[in-house]
């Protein structure tokens, strides 16, 4: 008789259904805790906070996983794995953008993301049980034509129920939550300083 325990098998839609299935994408996943709350962290695809739940596996998954998003070839645009905080850099448009090679117009065709913040896997430099810190160096031409070597820190901390309630000065009393907070921050590690010519990447967050 074979004494192993079967793996559980969760429904759509809960948190554990969405941890197998970003698993089996992501070896790395970072998985954050603090009682029954938990936080999903990708560094693979771009450090995403994907989702999260109030009430532990079998709780109500609250982010948003695009399933099919990741089969297949990349899009050459922008590949919308989903998320529930996302990590992007502007400006999108404009004569200093990130998304328009210098010359071209600015029309869908030519309008690309990125690679580092939409399909490049990010690394983690730091984890616990409840926050883990991932880094990015990415080297981007702007339509002005000037390189941006830019390194990225991101750090996502889940929330104790004590620290919810301090940040919003409310009692929760018996209530169920999660919550989380992200620390972003963006480092020329270029020879050039950023100025109204060169232009200057910002953070941009979903």
């Amino acid at each position: 008789k074979d004494n192993k325990m079967e793996k559980p098998t969760y429904e759509e839609g809960s948190l554990g259904y969405d941890q197998e299935f970003l698993e089996n994408k992501d070896k790395d996943l970072v998985v954050l805790l603090s009682g029954n709350a938990v936080v999903l962290v990708s560094p693979k695809y771009q450090a995403k906070v994907f989702t999260s739940s109030a009430k532990g596996s079998k709780g109500k998954s609250l982010g948003w996983i695009n399933y099919k998003a990741f089969d297949g070839n990349l899009d050459p645009h922008m590949n919308a794995y989903g998320g529930e905080n996302r990590f992007w850099l502007g400006p999108e448009g404009s004569k200093f953008s990130l998304f328009f090679k210098l010359g071209e117009q600015m029309n869908f065709d030519n309008w690309k993301t990125p690679a580092p913040v939409d399909s490049e896997s990010w690394q983690v430099v730091e984890k616990s049980a409840t926050g883990v810190r991932m880094e990015k160096q990415m080297s981007i031409r702007n339509y002005a034509d000037t390189q941006l070597d830019i390194k990225v820190v991101r750090s996502v901390q889940i929330l104790d129920t004590q620290q919810i309630e301090n940040l919003l000065h409310i009692d929760l009393g018996q209530l169920e939550s999660v919550g989380y907070k992200t620390s972003n921050e963006i480092v020329n590690t270029g020879q050039n300083a950023w100025t109204e010519e060169t232009g200057a990447p910002c953070i941009w967050m979903l």
